[in-house]
């Protein structure tokens, strides 16, 4: 079992959740594309599933970690972290992760590229292509680099 503790840098801490909120936000705006009031309820929902859940169920000690981030470093490390700060212990959290990667990237991205077929919109395309690079270098994040 690993003992090294996690350190989390202040711009990943920072950035990364930020790049959540944005990427958050960006998937609300293809709901709403779509279904208007259901955005609403998918954002508060993906806020909640996020910062909520996810930080506690990544944050129940200061004991894996340098510095105690409250559990923001946890969540910014497995969506936008080298492998060296994604908590692999925590089975109950990672699995939650790809529950997020599904409501974040899956289903948003799916509805876009249906409402780009029917029709064609510039502003479509472009949330399109937002999700996808996303999502993209997210999921790349978690390749090993030899």
């Amino acid at each position: 079992m690993e003992t090294d503790k996690l350190e989390f840098k202040r711009s990943l801490l920072l950035g990364g959740n930020i790049m959540i909120l944005i990427w958050t936000a960006i998937a609300s705006v293809a709901i709403w594309l779509a279904y208007t009031w259901a955005s609403w309820i998918f954002f508060l929902l993906a806020i909640a599933m996020i910062f909520i859940i996810l930080r506690r169920l990544g944050c129940n000690t200061c004991a894996y970690c340098k510095s105690c981030t409250a559990g923001f470093g946890r969540i910014s490390g497995w969506f936008f972290g080298d492998r060296t700060v994604k908590d692999t212990r925590n089975k109950t959290a990672l699995a939650f992760v790809i529950i997020i990667y599904g409501l974040l990237g899956v289903i948003p991205i799916s509805l876009m590229l249906s409402l780009t077929i029917q029709e064609l919109d510039i502003f479509k395309a472009f949330v399109l292509a937002c999700l996808w690079g996303f999502f993209i270098y997210s999921i790349a994040t978690w390749l090993k680099k030899n």
